[in-house]
Formats: C-alpha cells, structure tokens, sequence
C-alpha cells in the first residue's frame, strides 16, 4: 500500500494507492520553513520500502546518508538510483539505514516517481527521506578553457548545509555521498568506527596523493594567511562522513561560504565546490582508508587491485558509470535499474 498525507492550512488530507509489490508512507509538508535566510527546506517525504512497519534498528541506531541530485538530468537520476542500491544491497543491516536525498523542487514529483520504481526491488526495510531545497550562494567557477557546467550546479554545495537541514539531536553525523559512486561493502563499517564521540573532528575523508597547493592560489594573501600549508595533502569531497554538531559548533558552514565570497572578488580557487571546504577544513579531518573512495573512474581504468580492494569506486571525471564508454561499467551494471527508465 502507498500512503499519502499532505498537510495544508492546519487541515490533514490522506490518499491511498494500491500496490502490490510496495509499502511506503510518504510525508508531504508544504510549509515554507525558513533554515538561513538563503536556504529553505519546502518539502519532506518518507518513504518506507519492503517492511511491515518501523524498523526496529541495531543497538548501533540508524545510519543516515545523503544524495543530493539534478533531477533535471535523467543521467543524475540512474547513477542515484544505482548509487542508492548499491548502499543498501551492501548493508548486512540495511533496516539501519535511513536515505536522505535533496532535489531542486521542479523535479520531486519525477523523482519520486523513480523512487517508487527503484524501492520496489528492495527486499529490505529502507527509509528514505526526500526534501526540496533552494540555496542561494556566490557561486563563482574559474575554469579556463572550459565550460564546465555541472561545477556551477547547487547540488553540488549542499553538503556544505547538511547541519542547518538535518535537525539537531535527531542526526549527530551522516555520510554524504556523491550519486556517481558504487559502494561494494557494509558502510555501517566506515559509519559506526570513525568519528565516534567524544571528537571534536568534523569530518572524515580519504586523503588524496594531491596537495592543497593544487586547488588554491598560495600567492593570494588569504590563502597564506590561513594558516595552511601548501603541501597538506587534500582529500576528496565526494565520500564526507560529517559529525553535524561539530560542524555547527565551529560553524563550518560561514567558512565556506567565506571563501566562496572571496573568490568571486579574487583568484582563489578553481574548479567548484571541492576547494572551498578543503581551505575551510584545512589538515583537521580523520583519515579514511583509501578504499572507501577510490576515485578517478570516471576518466581511467584503474588498476585491477584497486577495484577488487575498493570499498566504494567513484567516478570522478566526466564520463560516469552509466555511459556506454565507461570505464568499469560492468561494475555499475551490477546496481542500474533499467526498467526504471525504459
């Protein structure tokens, strides 16, 4: 059974659809509810796939991740509906896990309309949040010699505002994962063994070979006085497990944002959203091993050890998993829903 409630005007109104292959209860708050005064949170839904009724989760709790996605591209939403299976066909525990995803409002109805479809195979208990969201940030791309659109899309900054859109005591950390990701192990592994209280580390990622000199201009006077060194290795933002209330506590969020500022008055970075945080974070993050976040998949092949080690491959580069060329697309194969799109 598929169930509808729409609040509006103080006033409950409820709609139920038949289905046989699903359960899901699904949430709409229409309210407009304020979380900065550049950011709003419009719409929630909740969907409860494959289960009798709420899941009864391990003495360990839930296991929030994130996705964000340009619904607006039907490519974003295969690799997100790949990416969502692969996390919970993974889990030895996937009733733990409780899915947040964010989507520009234009587009929730046709996501969840894929979701409807992709949670239907799902044999498991799975929660799944989806949320409307507007951002308004000073978003500024230096990439000489390119147009490099999807660097310019919100989607891609809204990791940076997970603490002001997940509430406060309800969610203590979430793994943030980009939709151009297959996860190959339990992620309740990485969850529940790294920034485990008391911490006052704010996130955890797998450094990357690069230095942080790559990414930022060290010849800009803020840059040096920032107190970063220029060879502090950087790390990729594309697997960010994020304690939120340490995030808040050292208001993570306004430095960012600060040097999104500065870089649409000076040359402070390229490339989007990668920088910004890395300049935010600096050297003060715990390291994850390397085989949560094997990346560059997305523009080689990578060695045969790498892939059979990897806990997650990510397809940073421009050709994803789900295009015909992709490197290791027998892998994402594995976790498409092709039926979802035909």
């Amino acid at each position: 059974m598929l169930y509808l409630v729409r609040r509006r005007n103080s006033r409950l109104k409820c709609f139920t659809y038949g289905s046989t292959f699903l359960s899901v209860v699904l949430l709409v708050c229409l309210a407009l509810s304020p979380i900065t005064a550049n950011h709003y949170l419009k719409a929630d839904i909740f969907f409860q796939a494959g289960g009798k009724g709420p899941s009864l989760f391990s003495e360990y709790g839930p296991v929030h991740v994130v996705f964000t996605c340009d619904a607006e591209s039907p490519s974003q939403q295969r690799l997100l509906a790949a990416a969502l299976n692969s996390v919970a066909l993974n889990m030895r525990e996937p009733e733990r896990l409780v899915i947040h995803i964010f989507v520009k409002a234009e587009f929730e109805i046709s996501l969840h309309r894929l979701l409807s479809c992709v949670l239907r195979d799902l044999k498991s208990r799975l929660n799944v949040h989806v949320a409307e969201f507007e951002v308004d940030l000073p978003i500024h791309v230096r990439y000489p010699g390119k147009a490099e659109a999807r660097l310019r899309n919100p989607a891609n900054y809204l990791r940076f505002f997970l603490a002001d859109l997940l509430k406060p005591h309800e969610v203590t950390k979430v793994l943030y994962l980009d939709t151009d990701v297959i996860v190959q192990d339990d992620i309740s592994e990485l969850y529940d063994n790294h920034l485990v209280n008391p911490t006052s580390t704010v996130l955890a990622a797998a450094k990357r070979g690069k230095q942080i000199s790559l990414y930022a201009n060290f010849s800009e006077r803020a840059v040096l006085d920032s107190g970063i060194l220029p060879d502090t290795k950087a790390f990729n933002a594309g697997v960010l497990l994020i304690h939120l209330d340490n995030w808040r506590a050292q208001n993570i969020t306004s430095k960012v944002r600060y040097w999104m500022q500065l870089n649409a008055k000076h040359p402070i970075y390229e490339l989007g959203s990668q920088p910004p945080l890395l300049l935010a974070i600096g050297d003060d993050y715990e390291r994850l091993d390397a085989s949560w976040n094997i990346d560059g998949a997305g523009f080689k092949k990578l060695d045969k050890n790498f892939v059979s080690e990897a806990k997650i491959i990510h397809w940073t580069g421009a050709t994803k998993g789900d295009r015909q060329e992709a490197f290791h697309r027998d892998i994402w194969l594995k976790y498409d829903s092709p039926k979802c799109f035909s």
